[in-house]
């Protein structure tokens, strides 16, 4: 499977910090702008927005983000070559129907280098790379503007979702949206309902320790010891008739263990 994708770039009037430069198309699809180094990616999902935008026109199509999942590897936080990010692909199933949503701290490749992407998406395919500080400021229209690359869209000139600039319009075109119903990451559940299936995965530098506390070791309970028992004779039972606690019989029969959980009681 090839991947196909094309640089896009973030509208200045989002932005006062982007540099100015050149719309390339390319194999990959990219977004672009300055992000902060945190060596951790951060889930954000945005699934009310996304829902919105594959709800419009004919489409009826339900987004279902599964629960997020964290993998810790400190060499794709930030990714800077084509080998992460197929790195990244192989932590994935090829050709499955499930999209695996990644949020990492810098995507600095994407077909080629640059310090202003902010995302990657094969295309079509089902591998997003997203920065998390990205996510945070455009929200759902940048997850779904890499999820219609994802779903075979290139970018398009006009206003609508795939424009290669971001600017808020998420409309999808009658062509746009022929494409993605014919896409196999368009799944049907036994309620006749379309939904995409995504696995929302942070990727982190190290997954912080959590200390287990020290439960103290309960101590064994004592047991006294109990007292030997009491040797009496036939002779003893006459002045005490009522019989001694742990007391012990000598008769001329044998003897006779009187077992008794009491005290002996001074008189």
């Amino acid at each position: 499977m090839n991947i196909h994708s094309a640089s896009t770039w973030i509208s200045q009037l989002k932005t006062s910090t982007l540099k100015p430069k050149a719309i390339r198309y390319s194999l990959l699809a990219a977004l672009c702008t300055p992000a902060v180094s945190t060596m951790a990616g951060t889930v954000t999902i945005n699934e009310s927005m996304i829902d919105g935008v594959f709800s419009q026109g004919i489409l009826n199509i339900d987004i279902r983000f599964n629960p997020a999942q964290t993998i810790e590897n400190a060499s794709l936080a930030n990714l800077v070559s084509a080998s992460e990010f197929t790195t990244l692909r192989n932590l994935t199933t090829p050709l499955d129907s499930v999209v695996n949503m990644f949020f990492v701290d810098e995507v600095n490749w994407c077909g080629t280098s640059s310090v202003s992407f902010i995302g990657c998406s094969t295309n079509p395919g089902n591998v997003i790379a997203l920065e998390s500080d990205a996510v945070g400021s455009f929200g759902g229209e940048l997850e779904a503007h890499e999820l219609g690359h994802a779903l075979g869209l290139p970018h398009e000139n006009f206003p609508n979702l795939m424009n290669a600039i971001l600017d808020g319009n998420t409309q999808l075109l009658s062509a746009q949206i022929s494409t993605i119903l014919s896409s196999p990451l368009v799944q049907t559940d036994v309620n006749n309902q379309q939904f995409i299936s995504i696995n929302p995965i942070a990727i982190v530098a190290s997954v912080p320790s959590v200390e287990t506390p020290i439960v103290p070791r309960a101590e064994p309970p004592i047991i006294p010891e109990s007292e030997p028992p009491i040797l009496v004779t036939k002779q003893d039972l006459v002045a005490a008739p009522v019989p001694l606690p742990g007391a012990v019989l000598f008769f001329a029969s044998g003897l006779i263990s009187l077992f008794w959980t009491g005290r002996r009681k001074k008189i």
